[in-house]
């Protein structure tokens, strides 16, 4: 089954082109600002970080139809700064990558300029946090098996952290006390990550 593709959040960065129907004088390429809002003129400052576009068009027309009858708002991503994966662990420059676009697992751990001779493509962990809690589960990006094991297609989302397991590892708890050390500065939770039951066996 085929995951639905993400939906996208706008955030501090982005840029928008915004064009009014019919008002020339209004259209224009806006940043959203570091506090998450677009200025524009009439309307003033707009609240975007946070929303996704058809919200954001929404505010935007309610603001100018104080003004205008019935304003036809059209609003485009320009570019894409606010959407970020982190890439860690066993991979030959690991860090944090802008994600522009749809981007799966693998194509992301080539982003990182693929893995390291220590790296065991069997565990990586992709740790995503829902609802304050972090979960991690293993994928297999071993292309030397299939690739249709159902979870490398899947679109990665802004926050995400993949990390690549070494192939030895001694001890698992001592391994996994070693990840929440590196990744708590990354996103804060109050609790340690929850693993899915194959975790444990892939890193084994």
């Amino acid at each position: 089954p085929t995951n639905p593709a993400p939906v996208f959040i706008l955030g501090p960065g982005d840029e928008l082109v915004i064009n009014v129907w019919r008002h020339v004088e209004l259209n224009r390429n806006v940043p959203i600002d570091p506090a998450g809002k677009i200025h524009m003129p009439l309307a003033g400052d707009i609240q975007a970080a946070g929303l996704t576009l058809a919200e954001l068009r929404e505010a935007l027309t309610t603001s100018l139809s104080k003004y205008f009858v019935d304003p036809q708002v059209d609003i485009n991503v320009a570019s894409v700064k606010s959407q970020k994966i982190h890439v860690l662990g066993e991979v030959k420059t690991p860090g944090t990558y802008t994600l522009d676009g749809p981007l799966s697992a693998l194509e992301a751990v080539a982003k990182a300029g693929g893995f390291t001779l220590d790296a065991n493509p069997e565990a990586v962990l992709l740790i995503q946090k829902s609802n304050d809690v972090l979960r991690a589960s293993a994928l297999s990006l071993d292309l030397r098996g299939t690739l249709e094991k159902s979870i490398e297609i899947r679109a990665l989302r802004n926050g995400d952290i993949l990390y690549a397991a070494p192939s030895r590892i001694a001890n698992v708890e001592r391994f996994m006390v070693r990840l929440n050390s590196i990744i708590n500065p990354i996103v804060n939770v109050e609790r340690g990550i929850v693993l899915a039951p194959a975790v444990i066996d892939a890193l084994q």
